[in-house]
């Protein structure tokens, strides 16, 4: 790639649609990022960590070649970001839509709680964005088109879960509306960051989740604290809630106010 005038971008908005056949064990994703090119023209740049198949950039089809990798000089496998080889405008307003099926990221996939898409008998489906500090790529990049953790924007996510009369429940620090029978819309606010989002789907036999409600110290409102676990781990939710609560106002009359009205 010649040498380009990199810039960055806002994420005015990110939709996708995620459809996991669990019968095939195949997951494809059709995600919309619009984004607003920052002070200078240029040739913007993001990041996403999955192969895409097909790429519009405002509604015409391109080349996915017109969005690859770029290697941003650090001596490291996973050292890249996405630049869209179109130079663009200072302020102009871009749609870009990819689709993809979805997989392992090509991240790094260290520690102790890497990303996960597998499928099981049943069958079922178990999806973990497995977001890490310590390795590169591990934010929201891994599965979805985002930015760098400066920016803000919301993320509206679709799941579809087809090819299995199993039910399953989703784990998110988003607000979940039910639109049948295996398939959720999760809505994450405006005010996240790639680093933000908890989102994991499970087979409802195989985890268990306990909630409770509590006030913070300076916030006194009321907050739903919610853990989960998996049916054959040893956690103790009924003990875990209660410290929860306690640390989380240790958190509050330290930092300040809890901004939140939820703690998943």
């Amino acid at each position: 790639m010649k040498a380009v005038n990199i810039v960055p971008t806002h994420i005015a908005d990110l939709r996708a649609v995620v459809t996991l056949d669990a019968h095939s064990s195949q997951a494809h994703a059709d995600a919309t990022m619009t984004y607003v090119v920052g002070p200078a023209d240029g040739n913007p740049f993001f990041d996403l960590r999955q192969s895409v198949e097909r790429c519009w950039i405002d509604g015409i089809a391109t080349d996915p070649a017109a969005i690859a990798s770029h290697d941003i000089g650090e001596n490291d496998p996973h050292s890249s970001v996405r630049v869209i080889r179109e130079r663009q405008r200072a302020g102009s307003v871009h749609a870009l839509r990819v689709t993809y099926r979805l997989g392992v990221p090509n991240s790094d996939l260290g520690g102790a709680y890497p990303p996960v898409l597998s499928w099981l008998p049943g069958p079922r489906v178990r999806w973990s964005l497995g977001m890490a500090d310590l390795y590169a790529g591990r934010y929201l990049e891994a599965w979805f088109p985002a930015n760098l953790p400066f920016d803000h924007f919301p993320f509206t996510l679709e799941l579809v879960i087809t090819g299995t009369a199993v039910p399953h429940t989703v784990v998110t620090n988003g607000d979940v509306a039910t639109r049948g029978t295996n398939r959720r819309l999760i809505r994450l606010p405006s005010w996240f960051t790639s680093m933000s989002p908890l989102i994991e789907l499970h087979a409802a036999d195989m985890v268990r989740t306990a909630s409770m409600t509590t006030r913070l110290p300076i916030s006194e409102r009321p907050i739903t604290i919610s853990a989960t676990k998996f049916i054959d781990g040893d956690e103790d939710l009924t003990a875990s809630l209660p410290r929860i609560a306690a640390l989380l106002s240790e958190q509050e009359r330290r930092f300040g106010e809890f901004s939140g009205s939820s703690y998943v």
